[in-house]
């Protein structure tokens, strides 16, 4: 259920719900010493930043939060401040404190390590995991609500719609001879948006990340699990098989597709509302969107608040899958628990599925799905005529 990546490698500025509103903040790098640093322009402006020489590179921590005197004040999103001759690698959180690793402009970008808190940042105890399950903290999206409660609200409320749209997200699981059922992620059923191949047009396929397949000791089955909302019962409304294993699989963009083959699984996909996709333009910085999913292996929740209470978002473009899918990736701020890996990412503005979440740090990251769509159906066609050529 890992969905946890090394460090994010990106070149492009990230950290906030509107990049184009703030002007990057400029620091010198410190010779040897750590020296203390307080923002002066941005969204986190008079707030304090530490920068710490860290080999040939340079460190930056800041504190999540504050109190001064009129209680816990959460830091706002901001992007990363340039350093002269060095270049923005990525963010990592751990705690309460956000690390941001600069490498000299000349190196190649790598992954980072564990982060050592300087003296001076405030500190608080590590919260207990099994406390609020259904939330945390910033800065990812903190409302993590289980799906069954944005269920009871009234039709037509933004709250039911985006309950109406989670139906089609479901958890990844393997069960094991004894019957043993482990969560491996999640997973979601769409709807073919092309009839090119031996999909028909409006056929229903199921979506996960690479890695969350590469999970599941391939000598067990493992199911899809539909409907499953109730934290006190470990139990599926519906289920449907993957044993058969994916019909297309990509490592480098981290997903595998699966065609729904026996009528009954496609009677029962079509009652859990298979979601559309957009696949005709890139996510917009700064636009809502809300992912449903099953972080933790728990019950189904679906994260649409930030830390601060406001819709979560597109917060960025990135390279996390590397140079060669530059602006293909992004990243946002909903719920980034393990176990949300194939989780959709979908804009609020047209419930369509704008991307999917394959991990990350400090804030999740997703690859969008115009990409995605673009190589499945290339995949597909070259399926298709290989069928063609070879019945």
């Amino acid at each position: 259920m890992n969905t946890l990546y090394p460090t994010s490698v990106s070149n492009a500025s990230s950290g906030m719900s509107n990049p184009g509103s703030a002007s990057k903040e400029v620091i010198t790098a410190p010779d040897t010493s750590t020296s203390k640093h307080t923002i002066s322009s941005g969204p986190d402006k008079d707030w304090d930043v530490y920068i710490q020489k860290d080999g040939n590179g340079v460190k930056i921590y800041k504190a999540l939060w504050r109190d001064r005197g009129l209680g816990r004040e959460h830091r706002p999103l901001a992007p990363p401040p340039e350093i002269p001759g060095y270049r923005y690698q990525g963010e990592m959180t751990q705690g309460d404190i956000s690390t941001l690793t600069y490498v000299p402009n000349t190196a190649q970008a790598g992954a980072g390590g564990v982060p050592v808190k300087p003296s001076g940042i405030p500190t608080t105890p590590t919260a207990d995991p099994n406390d609020a399950a259904w939330e945390n903290q910033y800065p990812y999206g903190k409302t993590n609500a289980l799906a069954r409660k944005l269920n009871s609200y009234p039709t037509g409320s933004a709250e039911k719609t985006m309950y109406d749209h989670s139906r089609a997200t479901g958890l990844v699981v393997e069960i094991t001879p004894d019957g043993h059922a482990i969560p491996r992620g999640t997973g979601f059923l769409f709807r073919i948006p092309s009839d090119d191949y031996p999909f028909q047009q409006d056929d229903i396929a199921i979506l996960t990340n690479d890695h969350v397949d590469k999970a599941i000791n391939k000598a067990n089955r493992y199911e899809l699990w539909l409907g499953y909302e109730n934290p006190s019962l470990r139990e599926a409304e519906a289920r449907i098989d993957l044993s058969e294993g994916p019909v297309i699989e990509s490592k480098g963009l981290d997903y595998v597709l699966y065609q729904i083959n026996s009528q009954r699984d496609v009677s029962t996909a079509t009652r859990f509302n298979p979601l559309r996709l957009d696949v005709s333009s890139q996510p917009i910085i700064g636009s809502d969107v809300y992912l449903p999913n099953h972080g933790g292996g728990f019950a189904k929740g679906i994260s649409y608040k930030d830390s601060n209470g406001r819709n979560t978002k597109i917060i960025d473009r990135t390279s996390d899958l590397g140079s060669s899918f530059l602006n293909q990736t992004f990243t946002h701020n909903t719920f980034n628990l393990s176990g949300t890996s194939g989780s959709p990412i979908i804009s609020r503005s047209s419930n369509r599925v704008v991307g999917y979440n394959f991990g990350g740090y400090s804030f999740g990251t997703g690859v969008d799905m115009r990409t995605i769509w673009s190589d499945i159906d290339t995949r597909l066609v070259l399926r298709a005529r290989d069928h063609l050529d070879n019945p």
